[in-house]
This record gives C-alpha cells, sequence and structure tokens, in this order.
C-alpha cells in the first residue's frame, strides 16, 4: 500500500505537496471508445458477456479486500495465466493481452502474477465509494521528493553514494551490516 509512501512525505515534510485526482478509464475497441471506469459502465459495455463481467466484478472486489500478504502465493505464476484463470480467455484477450503487450512487449508473458494483484490491489483500495479512482500525485514530482530526502538524510549525518551499483546486502545474525559494492562494504 502507499501507507509507508504518505509516512515518509509527512516525515519530509511534503506531505502537503500531494493532490487527488478522480481519474477515469475508458477502451477504444473496434473503433469505438468505451468508458470503463464504474460498475454501470462495465455492465454496459457489449463485448464481454454476462460471466464475463460478473467474473470481472467479483475478481476486482476480491483483490481490493484480499489480505495484503495474497501476492505471496502468486509468486511463482504468470500474470498471464492468472489473468486468464480469474477473468477468463476472452477477457484476458480484449482487455488485458493488448495492455501487457503494450507495455512489456516480448517480456508480457514473464510478468509475476504478484505484480499484476498488486497492481489491483492497490487501485482497488484507492478506490471511492462510488468506484471512482482518486490517484494521489506530488507536486513538484519524484524530485521534490528526493530533494527532501536528500536534504534529510544530510542532516541525519548519513552518506550518499551516488553512481555506486550495490551488488548485494551484507546480513549478520538476520539483520542488515550493509551494502557491498565491488570491492567494499558500506555499514
Amino acid at each position: 500500500t502507499d501507507t509507508t509512501y504518505f509516512k515518509i512525505l509527512k516525515e519530509l515534510d511534503i506531505y502537503k505537496y500531494l493532490n487527488w485526482k478522480t481519474t477515469s478509464m475508458g477502451l477504444h475497441y473496434q473503433g469505438n471508445l468505451y468508458t470503463l471506469e464504474d460498475p454501470i459502465s462495465l455492465f454496459r459495455f457489449k463485448h464481454l458477456s454476462v460471466i464475463d463481467k460478473i467474473r470481472f466484478g467479483l475478481t476486482a472486489l476480491k483483490a481490493k479486500i484480499d489480505s495484503q500478504d495474497t501476492w505471496r502465493k502468486l509468486e511463482n505464476k504468470s500474470a498471464q495465466d492468472w489473468l486468464i484463470e480469474q477473468f477468463g480467455k476472452h477477457t484476458y484477450q480484449l482487455l488485458y493481452k493488448p495492455l501487457m503487450d503494450l507495455k512489456f512487449r516480448e517480456y508480457a508473458s514473464r510478468i509475476p502474477a504478484a505484480w499484476m494483484w498488486a497492481r489491483f490491489h492497490r487501485i482497488g483500495r484507492s478506490r471511492t465509494w462510488r468506484q471512482k479512482e482518486r490517484i494521489g500525485y506530488l507536486s513538484g514530482g519524484s524530485q521534490l521528493f528526493i530533494d527532501h530526502l536528500e536534504r534529510n538524510l544530510h542532516r541525519k549525518n548519513a552518506t550518499i553514494h551516488l553512481e555506486t551499483e550495490a551488488k548485494s546486502l551484507v546480513f549478520e545474525s538476520n539483520y542488515i551490516k550493509g551494502v557491498q559494492t565491488g570491492n567494499k562494504t558500506i555499514t
């Protein structure tokens, strides 16, 4: 969830720069633009059967209310297999395959189901009571976040190693001792 991110924004005193926008979603299919932003528009979408629409609604609801740890059960399954299992082949081909192919190209079949489920879970939880999606964005974007994070770390006498490849974490008694960078360990 974004809970940790919000906590960091508050700690950095930049939560006030978080803005919220209600979004809309649509699909361009067979030369027409269809709105698919709520249960009513999904019900009106004539290119899915009643069974497909019910499966869609139940899967979206389940992802919204599932435990945050549900993704763990999906680590060894592909998003493609999971989507077909949840929505059916027709809905996958119509709604998700084009998105996966455009976003991931030749890697689309290798995307884990855990990643896809997390998207459904996060987006489902961002919906209003009328099932409209609300998305937050930071005025100033990632650069504002990075600048404030850097300032905060410097105030705490932290050293930031730019352009340094982190190869692995170094553990000692189940605690992180440092970061391995080439032939050097930074504690």
